[in-house]
């Protein structure tokens, strides 16, 4: 049976200590990190990161944004419904991001300074012409780099675990299928020039694919990867880094992050200290990673290059996760 990789991605134990010389923000009363009141000043833009959190004791994860540093941090949605891993528009004011709060996943669209959110319809019809277009339950969606388009994973209630990824106008339309994946397809990351995408196939293990933004030539990118949680794709298109399982490293299921060069199909081990769910920013000069510390996970900036610990962005009981970088 098709798994459905509908996300939560965290798939790993992770158990690992780390110090770093800046204290995370305050935990709000409700012990999440950070309240629905934006900082005055703060102004959303590149650098910016989002992520998803689930507090100690809940069962949904909330979406965040705050600047790298982990100041200006803010939680963006406020009820109590499932929110999947965000994405952001090209500039870091909007965000994409899927919700369940009609009982289903849908995507959502918000602009991060109005406060405006709207749906995002992605009705589509499985079979051919006369067949009703359904709405495919949508996630993990991913914006162009002209932000005109946004790629997800889409699947009908009917059936089961099958997932592929599909596109969609961001000013609505037409739904278009990229893959007919065997197994599940999902989490697209856009190429820099907007013509392919990478995504996370289950039908040969749990490997790296690519597609073209048309859906012609899917192909398997990496072999072997022992693939642990999300991936992302370095700003300049050039590598894929990820966390892998590991012989080395703290806890029962130990990972370490890696970056796999794309044109010399060479990986360079980044950290063993346990991470997952990176997100790269544009510059190629930070990864923010998740790890865990105590019973939960938290939110941590590392230098790309060495891995060293630059900031420790949460601290509050529960899980930081899913975290993606404004470009």
């Amino acid at each position: 049976m098709p798994r459905r990789p509908l996300t939560l991605l965290l798939a790993v134990t992770l158990a690992a200590c780390w110090n770093t010389e800046l204290p995370p923000p305050a935990c709000t009363a409700d012990s999440y990190p950070a309240s629905t009141a934006r900082p005055a000043g703060c102004v959303p833009g590149p650098g910016w990161l989002a992520y998803a959190f689930i507090k100690d004791g809940g069962s949904n994860p909330a979406l965040f944004i705050s600047r790298a540093d982990g100041s200006c941090a803010q939680r963006v949605t406020v009820d109590d419904a499932y929110y999947g891993v965000p994405a952001f528009f090209p500039g870091g004011q909007r965000l994409a991001y899927s919700s369940t709060r009609t009982g289903r996943n849908q995507l959502y669209l918000l602009d991060l300074v109005s406060g405006v959110e709207s749906p995002l319809p992605t009705s589509f019809a499985l079979a051919p012409p006369p067949a009703t277009a359904e709405p495919l339950l949508a996630a993990t969606p991913s914006v162009s780099p002209d932000g005109a388009t946004i790629a997800f994973e889409g699947s009908l209630s009917v059936t089961g675990g099958w997932t592929d990824l599909f596109t969609v106008p961001v000013a609505g339309g037409a739904v278009v299928r990229l893959t007919t994946d065997p197994a599940a397809a999902t989490l697209p990351r856009w190429s820099p020039d907007g013509a392919r995408l990478y995504y996370l196939s289950y039908q040969a293990g749990q490997e790296l694919w690519t597609v073209e933004a048309s859906g012609a030539n899917p192909a398997q990118v990496t072999f072997g990867s022992g693939l642990s949680s999300k991936f992302d794709l370095t700003a300049d298109g050039a590598a894929l880094v990820y966390a892998r399982f590991s012989s080395t490293g703290a806890g029962s299921i130990p990972t370490e992050l890696v970056s796999f060069d794309l044109a010399g199909k060479t990986t360079r081990v980044i950290s063993n200290g346990n991470e997952a769910d990176p997100a790269v920013d544009a510059s190629n000069a930070s990864v923010a990673v998740s790890r865990r510390t105590g019973s939960g996970y938290d939110l941590y900036l590392l230098d790309y290059a060495t891995g060293a610990v630059k900031h420790r962005l949460t601290s509050c009981p529960g899980q930081a996760f899913g975290a993606v970088f404004a470009r």
